[in-house]
């Protein structure tokens, strides 16, 4: 799971498997860590027989296992189930236990498109971008079309998931065809600084003369740019560089390089 959780209850000979995740749960503290890492995945195929009779059967958490039971038997909250195991385990706060229960309430009366989106949302604030593609990718499918700017936004979010995996070709295209569908100005200018990140100075003008996006917009759109180059944090970072390459320092070039490569695989991660 990427780090130590210490049980301090029994383990499962078995383990159970969560499909979604491709991961073996032997533990209450496991399936807590899950559950708290995980609550926009969560859906009501979660609440099922078979992780009850785990609970109860081969971790021998018999009390436990009937209450989820219930739940599952009267056609309980999503938040109830989850709110049983986090509070049994003893693995997270008081101040965790209550953002996962709210969290899951959002979703409960939202239709099942909207539970999507959120998630495709929060996959995003957790930088999970890959993640973010996938379900961006499937609402469009499964969107109608009905609304522009629903579709539009759709979009626009998707080539901002492109974006942040340096996939600017692919992000260029969702802003261009999210600008199609919701004309916000924001969407445009995205595309275009997509270009720019990719040295398109074609793509850029072909995009610009196409959309008749007018001078003085264009204007603000370099000085804008300009401002990002000359940010304090880019301007310290590259002297920071250059100070590393001057001196030699090969090592320290390697594990700022191994640090960025590390945050790409999580970003990536599903």
């Amino acid at each position: 799971m990427g780090e130590l959780i210490l049980c301090g209850q029994e383990l499962a000979s078995l383990p159970y498997y969560i499909e979604e995740a491709g991961l073996n749960i032997y533990s209450l503290e496991e399936l807590s860590y899950y559950i708290l890492h995980n609550s926009h995945f969560l859906d009501e195929e979660f609440m099922c027989q078979e992780l009850c009779d785990w609970v109860e059967e081969d971790l021998g958490e018999r009390e436990t296992g009937e209450k989820l039971r219930g739940i599952c038997e009267r056609k309980g909250a999503l938040w109830e189930f989850a709110a049983v195991i986090l509070g049994q385990s003893g693995y997270c706060t008081e101040r965790e236990l209550r953002q996962v229960i709210k969290g899951l309430q959002e979703l409960e009366h939202k239709t099942e498109f909207e539970r999507k989106k959120i998630r495709a949302d929060r996959f995003m604030e957790n930088q999970r971008y890959r993640n973010g593609i996938m379900l961006y990718k499937k609402l469009l499918k499964e969107d109608e079309g009905n609304n522009p700017i629903v579709t539009g936004n759709l979009w626009h979010n998707l080539g901002c998931a492109y974006a942040k995996l340096f996939f600017y070709r692919e992000a260029s295209d969702c802003f261009e065809r999210a600008y199609e569908q919701n004309e916000n100005p924001k969407s445009l200018e995205q595309c275009l600084c997509a270009q720019y990140c990719m040295n398109n100075r074609e793509g850029f003008d072909a995009i610009s003369r196409k959309w008749k996006v007018s001078e003085e917009e264009l204007a603000r759109l370099a000085r804008k740019l300009k401002e990002v180059r000359q940010d304090e944090r880019v301007i310290l970072f590259e002297k920071q560089m250059d100070k590393l390459f001057q001196e030699g320092d090969e090592e320290q070039v390697r594990l700022i390089l191994e640090e960025w490569k590390d945050t790409y695989r999580k970003n990536c991660k599903i």
